[in-house]
């Protein structure tokens, strides 16, 4: 469970992350997701509670999902500028 619940939070929540992408700032997303993906990756150390670790394993996987939504529509305006050259 501790491996499996954030790569199924991240398949999951992908659409939306990329619906919240297109309404607001990406930079701002980008920010925001990397430093709830860089506390709540950190936390699991401190805690002695399965529950909680969980927990914090899901709000790092819905972090990732916005970090790798960011990631792809940044490598397809790339590709997209490679290829109208």
């Amino acid at each position: 469970m501790i491996i499996t619940l954030p790569a199924v939070s991240m398949a999951l929540l992908a659409p939306l992350a990329g619906m919240v992408g297109d309404r607001l700032s990406r930079r701002r997303l980008l920010i925001a997701a990397t430093g709830v993906y860089a506390v709540f990756g950190l936390l699991p150390v401190m805690l002695d509670d399965l529950h909680t670790i969980l927990l914090a394993r899901l709000v790092m996987g819905i972090a990732d999902a916005f970090i790798r939504h960011h990631r792809q529509c940044a490598d397809w305006r790339l590709l997209c500028r490679r290829g109208a050259q």
